[in-house]
């Protein structure tokens, strides 16, 4: 556009953690309303683009372009608009620079207007702009966004002349159990937001595309509505709406698994009483206590938290606009589309016995509940043996797709800061009706324990190692659990040796004692007094290992072991 004023806006929610973990169990379709959360997080960066166009559009008719163009009929065009929760834009105009910067101030008021009266604050957007005149502009454009992230609804804060309308208490209405934010009427099983969310969770798994729009037609579901006002004007309402994939291209909106279309009525009414859940249909999402079921031994849920290392330094070092776009779209691809690709390929469920019932086939698609993918981090829910094997493979691939970036020619001049991408990441194995919040508290400290020990490193059951030492780890831990359950080894012997290892050498390190020299006689006689003659050097080999804490957990090892072999 001719002697027009170009603009960077970026955009980054807040709150996300906090808005997708407020969900308690004990009540129906938490796993379907978490995902829904989860979800609307994710295209909000689209929708407040497309909505930002509408009123561009009005605005300044024919006087503006907007990159990039949220119109777009591709869903991973769509998703990939999601930048980690953000969004970056470029906007050109041909007017004065007071006359747009008025109109972006109203636009950041009419937000925030709405998520403090529609979502009581529990998110909120920080947008910060700089007119671009240097190669600083990015700088200067994250430095006013974090100015922005400390001021958060400062704008509609400053401008309002009566208290905001946060608490929405009135006669006859009590807090929702499911979110412990909104009210709702006494009668009713939860807030209107929550079933708002829970329609959105059964829905996901049933259409394969959305949209934001004005107009609804005739063959769109809508499902959840932006109003958003103006000072003066009336409001205006946008609408979120899912409908049937358009053209060849068929993206799932959520990766998670879903209850068999195949399922029977005497399965569900089994699966019921074994589980003791509320709600199970054909073709919807799956409940945590019926994932956990799919799990080897012990019934349990895994927790995982995946986080790049090194990216932030990465992009500080980057000068080159157009780089570090393209850089950071690859890695939005991979978390968005190609971790998707991984469970949906070699997570698939087979059969799931549940309590003492073997039951046919009644999980479809994937065993892997992803909560959220995208920019550059993931978490995801699973039966706790198969998310360990997931974390591995997600490791691997990461492998792969950084050699793709090293050999291609955009990036030949920084490979060298390539190369120190890396993935640190934490789990945690959780009974399936452990509260959400915490099970997602404990990944991230996991996480933060992975990073602060190096990076490049995967921590679970309080124990820190590099990947290929986590993955030779895990090898052992399943060859033992297969002796276990063949009665080859008896599983006293992992829990002696557990228990050894915790008196007489974990805990004396911890606590700086010197019990640790008296572990290797004692584990040598329970060697020579449990085990068959065939496997003794095996588990000798076994207790070298521990020497070089670096390379072998043990405290990994042992419970995987003791977990996968707990009969129900």
């Amino acid at each position: 556009m001719k002697d027009g004023n170009l603009y960077i806006l970026k955009g980054d929610v807040n709150g996300i953690q906090n808005f997708i973990y407020n969900v308690y169990q004990g009540q129906g379709g938490v796993a379907k309303i978490l995902r829904a959360r989860s979800f609307l997080i994710s295209i909000i960066p689209y929708a407040v683009l497309k909505i930002l166009k509408d009123l561009l559009e009005e605005k300044f008719p024919g006087k503006y372009t907007l990159t990039p163009d949220p119109d777009v009929k591709s869903l991973s065009d769509k998703f990939l608009i999601n930048e980690g929760g953000g969004f970056t834009a470029e906007i050109e105009v041909n007017v004065p620079d007071k006359e747009f910067k008025d109109f972006i101030e109203n636009f950041k008021f009419s937000l925030e207007k709405f998520f403090i009266q529609e979502l009581q604050g529990e998110l909120g957007l920080s947008l910060a702009y700089v007119k671009s005149e240097n190669s600083n502009s990015f700088s200067e454009v994250y430095t006013n966004l974090e100015i922005s992230k400390k001021r958060k609804f400062s704008l509609y804060l400053e401008k309002i002349t009566q208290e905001p309308p946060i608490l929405d208490k009135a006669e006859n209405r009590v807090i929702c159990p499911v979110c412990r934010t909104f009210f709702k009427e006494e009668s009713e099983e939860m807030c209107k937001f929550c079933q708002e969310m829970k329609t959105l969770g059964e829905k996901l798994t049933k259409y394969g595309n959305f949209d934001i729009k004005r107009q609804i037609d005739e063959f769109d579901i809508k499902i959840y509505t932006f109003k958003l006002e103006k000072e003066g004007q009336n409001s205006k309402e946008y609408f979120l709406v899912l409908n049937r994939s358009t053209g060849k291209e068929h993206h799932r909106l959520i990766t998670v698994p879903v209850i068999s279309k195949n399922i029977t009525e005497k399965e569900i009414h089994e699966v019921k009483q074994e589980l003791d859940v509320e709600e199970l249909s054909p073709g919807t999402i799956a409940p945590f206590e019926l994932i956990a079921e799919a799990s080897r031994g012990d019934p349990k849920l895994g927790y995982l938290v995946v986080d790049v290392d090194n990216l932030g330094l990465i992009f500080q070092s980057l000068k080159d606009k157009e780089t570090r776009k393209y850089l950071s779209k690859r890695l939005n691809e991979f978390f968005t589309f190609k971790v998707s690709e991984i469970a949906l390929e070699n997570f698939r469920p087979t059969e799931v016995e549940v309590g003492n019932k073997n039951l046919k086939k009644i999980l479809d698609e994937t065993l892997i509940y992803i909560l959220y993918s995208g920019g550059d981090d993931l978490f995801a829910i699973g039966p706790w043996d198969k998310i360990i094997d997931f974390a591995i493979a997600i490791n691997k691939e990461f492998l792969t797709f950084k050699k793709e970036l090293v050999s291609n020619e955009r990036l030949r001049n920084i490979c060298h800061l390539v190369n120190n991408l890396t993935l640190s990441a934490g789990l945690a194995v959780v009974k399936p009706k452990f509260t959400v919040r915490v099970a997602a508290e404990w990944c991230k400290d996991a996480e933060d324990l992975s990073k602060s020990l190096g990076k490049n490193r995967i921590t679970l059951f309080g124990e820190t190692l590099k990947w290929e030492h986590f993955e030779s780890t895990v090898e052992d831990a399943k060859c033992w659990s297969n002796l276990v359950e063949e009665g080859e080894v008896p599983r006293r012997f992992i829990y002696r040796f557990y228990k050894l290892y915790l008196d007489l050498i974990y805990y004396p390190q911890k606590f700086k004692q010197t019990k640790y020299l008296e572990f290797y006689p004692r584990i040598y006689y329970l060697i020579a007094r449990t085990l068959d003659k065939k496997y003794r050097s095996v588990a000798t080999s076994l207790v070298e290992k521990t020497l070089n804490e670096n390379e072998f957990g043990i405290k990994i090892f042992c419970n995987y072991v003791l977990t996968a072999t707990r009969r129900r």
